[in-house]
């Protein structure tokens, strides 16, 4: 027994040794550079910083002593996994390296790698073996061949040597300047040299780095307006950074007329140095001393436009030298229209079939239902629009799988009025009938229908929201979607939830269940096969936010309320009554005549907080008589205790 003791003790011991750091690993006095675990065992951790093929680069810090090489690892990873590697460290060439690797453990992924940030001429040393480095603002000093090159950020040269399977194929000369450069620091035979990872890990110039785009990029002449230009950066969003920006508008537009947002900043928006240089007929922006990472969002106010005008933009990493970006934005004078009311395009002779069928018509408004959501198929687009009259449904089969119709882009479409399946729609030919005016978001807010209201012709195509809805069946498979049934007042109205929404494994799709009050918003669509296609209403859903589910919250003060309180069932009313108290609380809702006798129960023993809808039937089906009746509630709280509130509620009718 005493044997197998000490053997277990042994074990231990071992293992306690032999899980280490990086640095215990690497650290060493010796004149060599050889680790003091050359040649054992040893269990290490760390985060992967680069791969070069069989060869893994990973550290535990960023401080001297903390990167080390494994070669031929077991298991394959990735940059940014925290792994854990069992292997015999060896000295190749000089290099510490952890070979004959007999177990690696992914402990996690997606872990943010940053570089350390040195000087070219203090990092030829042993400490830094291993590790990820970056070198700032340095200049290419010497070209060895097409693998070999030097940099120099003035305080000494570094070797730069280019993996075979990874080069650097950005065209490079002795002179050149390098926003940064960096790689994993190796060894071979005594020399240092830098190991980047291809062109990602060499970053020449930002310089005219990036895009923008102005809004509206169609304008009547002649006119003031509001312009918003967005600047994207498109660099590297943990390295690469610009920090300067100038923008020169032909326009004379007084500095407290312009603005300025930043997505993100490094340096934050309190930094944010913004001038504002106007002459008689032009304005220059610059916005300085900040690290911009996203998008630069510049609005200006009462800026008047005359013709076709170019916004130049710059970029830059120095304010003494900025360039133009690649493309500029331009507003342009907005060609002649004739330009009809969506609503006029809706209207009919039959009461289903638009009077502008088969005639070509133009139309402004606003994507409500993206291309994303309504393109079905590979062979054609889908979306729709609206104006301030009223929806309408665009489809081409001549532009296909188009996903630039986004949600609050404007436009100005012409294209051939048809009926399909009931629902009125534009026919476009081609994308170039098809005039983008403004591709920010424009909000456009849905109509909220009345109690008792459905869906029909007069408001087919159109944005549309029920509240207070009462969810009357659970989703069932309907062809490429799912349908269920929502009550609105004294309507039932079909809503529907295409594949294309990307919602069914959605868990909001689980908790639609009836009895549940929902607010719901979608597209007022139709799809009816048969004369005469007043038929197949339904309420295209769009997204997950369109359906809020109501969730009363929880109030340690127990109360009623009823509204509206007289309510008019027979003009399509219906009673919300409103019960609040603790989740630990259950409620038994009940509504009785004036005589005392139960009319209809609409809760029992339910838990928490709740609202209910009373459409004034009563048990047998049939509609209430007007007069006067009596909601009470009964409340059992967690430790048994009752109480009860009674209210009045009065049924009433329009005088004729």
């Amino acid at each position: 027994m005493k044997s197998y003791l000490i053997l277990i003790l042994a074990l231990l011991t071992f293992m306690s040794i032999n899980s280490l750091t990086i640095y215990d690993v690497q650290y060493t006095e010796y004149i060599s550079g050889n680790s003091p675990y050359y040649g054992q065992t040893v269990t290490v951790s760390g985060v992967v910083t680069r791969i070069f093929g069989s060869y893994v680069y990973m550290q535990d810090d960023t401080l001297p002593w903390h990167g080390i090489l494994v070669y031929g690892p077991s298991t394959t990873c990735r940059v940014g996994d925290s792994i854990t590697v069992m292997g015999t460290v060896d000295e190749y060439h000089g290099k510490t390296e952890i070979k004959d690797v007999t177990s690696m453990t992914i402990n996690s992924s997606n872990n943010q790698v940053y570089p350390k940030m040195l000087s070219t001429g203090e990092v030829s040393q042993e400490m830094y073996e291993g590790l990820f480095l970056q070198f700032n603002n340095v200049t290419v000093s010497s070209i060895v061949n097409d693998r070999e090159w030097n940099i120099n950020d003035g305080t000494g040269p570094l070797v730069i040597y280019e993996d075979n399977s990874f080069p650097v194929t950005t065209p490079l000369s002795v002179g050149d300047t390098i926003m940064f450069v960096r790689g994993v620091m190796d060894e071979y035979s005594g020399k240092f040299e830098l190991k980047p990872y291809g062109n990602s890990d060499v970053l020449t110039t930002l310089n005219g780095s990036g895009t923008a785009k102005a809004n509206p990029k169609y304008v009547s002449d002649s006119s003031y307006i509001g312009v918003r230009v967005d600047i994207m950066p498109t660099v590297d969003s943990l390295y690469g950074i610009v920090k300067y920006i100038k923008m020169t508008v032909p326009a004379n537009i007084f500095p407290e007329s312009v603005f300025v947002f930043c997505d993100s900043a490094r340096l934050g928006l309190d930094s944010l140095s913004v001038v504002v240089d106007t002459t008689s007929n032009s304005t220059t922006i610059e916005i300085n001393t900040v690290l911009l990472l996203d998008t630069i969002k510049i609005y200006m106010k009462n800026y008047y436009f005359t013709a076709d005008d170019t916004i130049r933009v710059y970029t830059g990493i120095d304010s003494t030298f900025l360039s133009l970006v690649s493309e500029l934005p331009v507003i342009r004078k907005m060609p002649d229209y004739d330009i009809l009311d969506i609503e006029e395009v809706q209207s009919t002779f039959d009461g289903y079939t638009s009077k502008y069928e088969n005639q070509l018509v133009t139309i402004k408004g606003v994507v409500t239902g993206p291309s994303e959501i309504f393109t079905p198929t590979s062979s054609s687009t889908g979306f729709w629009m609206q104006d301030t009259t009223a929806g309408v449904n665009i489809y081409s089969s001549a532009d296909p799988m188009n996903y630039s119709f986004t949600l609050g882009s404007e436009i100005i479409l012409t294209g051939a009025v048809t009926e399909y399946n009931g629902v009125t729609e534009i026919k476009y030919s081609s994308i170039s009938d098809v005039l983008f005016i403004n591709d920010t978001i424009a909000e456009v807010s849905p109509q909220v229908l009345s109690e008792s209201q459905g869906i029909g012709e007069l408001n087919e195509g159109s944005l549309v929201k029920i509240k207070y809805g009462k969810i009357l069946t659970t989703p069932v498979d309907a062809g490429t979607g799912k349908n269920f049934q929502v009550q609105n007042g004294m309507s039932v109205i079909d809503v529907r939830v295409s594949e294309s929404t990307g919602l069914y494994t959605n868990p909001i799709m689980t908790l639609i269940k009836p009895g549940t009050l929902i607010d719901v918003t979608g597209i007022a669509g139709q799809y009816d096969s048969e004369a005469p296609y007043t038929a197949g209403y339904q309420l295209l859903v769009r997204f997950e936010n369109d359906m809020q589910l109501i969730q009363n919250e929880e109030d340690s003060t127990f109360s009623l309320k009823i509204f509206p309180n007289p309510v008019m069932f027979d003009f399509g009313q219906v009673a919300r009554i409103e019960v609040k108290g603790l989740n630990t609380d259950k409620f038994t809702v009940k509504i009785f005549d004036i005589n005392g006798k139960l009319v209809q129960n609409l809760a029992e023993n339910q838990p928490g907080s709740m609202t209910l809808i009373w459409s004034g039937n009563s048990y047998s089906g049939k509609r209430v008589d007007i007069g006067a009746y009596v909601v009470m509630v009964y409340k059992v709280n967690a430790d048994g205790y009752r109480k009860s509130i009674a209210k009045p509620i009065i049924v009433s009718t329009k005088l004729k």
